[in-house]
């Protein structure tokens, strides 16, 4: 099978997706799979056995995304399935785009991250759920549930999380 994992972070980040895709593609390929990933990275990342595309953080946010998006579609039209870490509207979009199924390790609530960092919602995630909160809050929740449901299938460490999805 061929596979495209998708991440947002990818060593020397730390974190867990950093940790998960590189050891994921070592699995994979182990069992015969033909892996590549695609990640955003500040800096070339490291030779690896296997193909890693990189679009540049230091690329302003928006291009970035765009570009982010397009790579996925255009590697995806030669694999069988993607995998995303993270990034995942830009990974299912990219994936719908290329006619291929999408696999998403669920691992937080995105929506809920981002009110966070931005200074929009200051509750906690049980509460973030219930929440009408802004124009900007609801966009955010949206945009979350339209990628959510575009996906084949969803990869959750919890039950919890599994239910906010």
């Amino acid at each position: 099978m061929k596979v495209l994992v998708v991440s947002g972070i990818w060593p020397p980040d730390v974190g867990g997706p950093a940790s998960h895709a590189p050891e994921l593609v070592a699995f994979l390929r182990a069992c015969g799979d033909d892996v590549e990933a695609l990640i955003t990275s500040d800096t070339r990342p490291a030779p690896e056995p296997f193909p890693v595309h990189w679009v540049s953080r230091r690329i302003p946010a928006g291009p970035r995304h765009a570009a982010v998006l397009a790579e996925v579609a255009r590697r995806a039209r030669g694999v069988d399935v993607v995998y995303a870490t993270s990034m995942l509207t830009r990974a299912a979009l990219g994936a719908r785009l290329a006619r291929k199924p999408i696999v998403v390790k669920l691992v937080a609530d995105e929506a809920y991250e981002r009110a966070k960092r931005r200074g929009l919602y200051d509750g906690t995630l049980d509460d973030f759920q219930r929440a009408a909160g802004g124009r900007a809050v609801a966009t955010l929740k949206a945009a979350r549930n339209r990628t959510l449901r575009r996906v084949d299938h969803l990869v959750c460490p919890s039950a919890y999380l599994a239910g906010l999805a």
